[in-house]
């Protein structure tokens, strides 16, 4: 019984915590269609404490592919892009609790009494990690924020699984953009 409920709880951190969501907001009065070239700034404060280098290059390398696609050139310099960006990835430790009913029995009168009726619960609490990549866009011109777009959900402890991740949570993120378009 021990075993089936270990298995239970694995099965629901492998599938359970891996939904990616992807979310945006933007200035409502910027004009996005004038925006045709970026440049990658760096990364944000502690994301040298979360992320390997390898990590960071496949998010890196994720990005330019979904920029491109968009119709974007990588400036030479922050001075000669439309748009600045910086990526900032967030890891959370989160606690989740799951409860397990299971009941028999009803009610009985036949003149001799009731009948019996039982109730178990069981309660599992266990964390996880959940990780969240923001990519941030600043027109260069008015030195401001215009869109920052985020996704979550892309934490998982196996590399080979990170590496197909990442790139499917990027295009996810960037689908949203520009803000407005026809889906």
């Amino acid at each position: 019984m021990f075993r089936l409920i270990i298995s239970l709880v694995f099965i629901f951190l492998l599938t359970g915590c891996s939904g990616l969501n992807a979310y945006y907001d933007y200035d409502g009065s910027v004009n996005f269609k004038p925006y045709k070239s970026y440049f990658f700034i760096g990364w944000g404060e502690e994301t040298d404490k979360r992320l390997s280098d390898f990590e960071k290059q496949r998010y890196e390398g994720a990005v330019q592919k979904e920029m491109r696609k968009l119709g974007f050139e990588l400036a030479g310099s922050a001075e000669e892009a439309d748009l600045v960006m910086s990526l900032v990835y967030n890891l959370d430790k989160r606690l989740r609790t799951r409860t397990n009913g299971t009941g028999y029995g009803g009610y009985r009168y036949d003149g001799w009494g009731a009948g019996v009726r039982s109730y178990s619960q069981t309660s599992y609490t266990y964390s996880y990690l959940h990780g969240t990549l923001y990519c941030d866009l600043y027109d260069q011109k008015m030195k401001k924020l215009v869109w920052q777009g985020f996704v979550t959900g892309i934490t998982s402890p196996d590399p080979q699984k990170r590496k197909e991740i990442i790139p499917t949570a990027v295009k996810k993120m960037m689908m949203q953009y520009p803000p407005g378009k026809e889906d």
